[in-house]
């Protein structure tokens, strides 16, 4: 099975040599949907979910291919990777995105979906804020005759064309359609990017940049018995991937396997802590968790994505594109550094484990 560095680096290479006679087929009407039916097949080749646009942005005199994790976090990583592969030639002619950004001009759009024609007058929202998050309670009288799972889904589908899925995934909370009018005012979707922003500027919730590099704090209560299972001893962490940790504790797999479908390993690094100072365990994590991030950012077959203390490990989470790369660089760095004890296991309870 491929590596997903594999799939990835396989996607642009084709990519890049059908480029010019795809470009040349978007811009024929005639031949606009056999292009872009090929470039679906690219990419159902390459990621297990496909959710993507094309078009030409007439500003920038480029095409544009926006793919869409569907307000995943852990597909947003895999995109993310995809993204920043992208090779260098292929920019004097696209640009590529690895989620929905707003559009330019929302006053007048419609989306069309289930025999429903939704306009921006057509939907009021009363927002509230909690936790750093804008909660939406939204009124729609289109969409309260529609069948549930489908308003929730057009809801979001409209609301990402004014805010972008990027304000949706770090700024939105919980949403709720309401069958009735509220009293409070309420706001249109033209003027909740221009809210949220509000709310960022006064503070009331966090400023986000890159949504890959947002990390959560956690805390659990530990086991002190010395033989524990692995992450059972852990009383604190971090991670920018908080499903995976809630799939560990709850013997759960939905992202471990969309990712080995994909040829991406979840896991984490650990080393036993027992014998060692506070400081010194201190120092080797931090130590580790450095080298990963250098390596990530130069060679991008490991993605760091978080790390717990426990009572007796010390854990570093990690997400492997190339899992020979990366076990011949982990023996690598035990040489240079010296560091002992080392291994590595899937993020799943009773998961494979290797010692470096």
């Amino acid at each position: 099975m491929k590596s997903f560095k594999e799939r990835i680096d396989l996607f642009w290479r084709l990519f890049l040599e059908e480029e010019a006679s795809l470009r040349e087929s978007l811009e024929n009407e005639e031949n606009f949907q056999g292009a872009r039916q090929h470039i679906e097949e690219l990419i159902d080749n390459t990621f297990s979910t496909r959710n993507c646009e094309i078009g030409f942005n007439k500003s920038t005199n480029k095409w544009e291919l926006m793919l869409t994790p569907e307000g995943d976090k852990a597909r947003l990583f895999a995109l993310s990777y995809w993204k920043e592969e992208v090779p260098s030639q292929l920019l004097e002619h696209w640009t590529f995105y690895e989620m929905r950004k707003p559009m330019a001009n929302t006053e007048n759009f419609k989306l069309h979906m289930y025999d429903t024609v939704l306009e921006v007058r057509d939907v009021l929202l009363y927002p509230s804020l909690e936790e750093g998050r804008v909660n939406l309670r939204a009124y729609s009288e289109k969409l309260n005759e529609l069948d549930e799972a489908e308003a929730y889904l057009m809801l979001y589908i409209f609301m990402q064309q004014f805010i972008g899925e990027a304000y949706d995934m770090a700024y939105i909370g919980e949403v709720e359609i309401v069958p009735n009018l509220e009293i409070e005012e309420a706001l249109l979707l033209t003027e909740l990017k221009a809210y949220i922003e509000d709310m960022i500027e006064e503070g009331y919730v966090p400023v986000y940049g890159d949504l890959c590099e947002v990390f959560t704090a956690y805390e659990l209560l530990p086991s002190k018995e010395r033989r524990c299972p692995l992450r059972e001893d852990i009383y604190e962490g971090k991670s920018a991937l908080m499903a995976l940790v809630h799939e560990y504790y709850t013997n759960k797999v939905g992202v471990l396997d969309e990712g080995q479908q994909l040829g991406i390993t979840y896991g984490f690094i650990f080393f036993n802590t027992e014998n060692m100072s506070k400081e010194s365990a201190l120092s080797v994590r931090n130590r580790l968790e450095d080298q990963l991030i250098k390596v990530s950012r130069e060679k991008h077959f490991v993605r760091y994505i978080g790390g717990a203390t426990g009572l007796f490990n010390s854990y570093i989470d990690c997400i492997v594109y190339d899992m020979i790369e990366f076990t011949s660089y982990m023996e690598q760095l035990i040489e240079k550094y010296g560091f002992e004890h080392l291994s590595f296991k899937l993020f799943r309870p009773g998961g494979k484990e290797i010692t470096f």
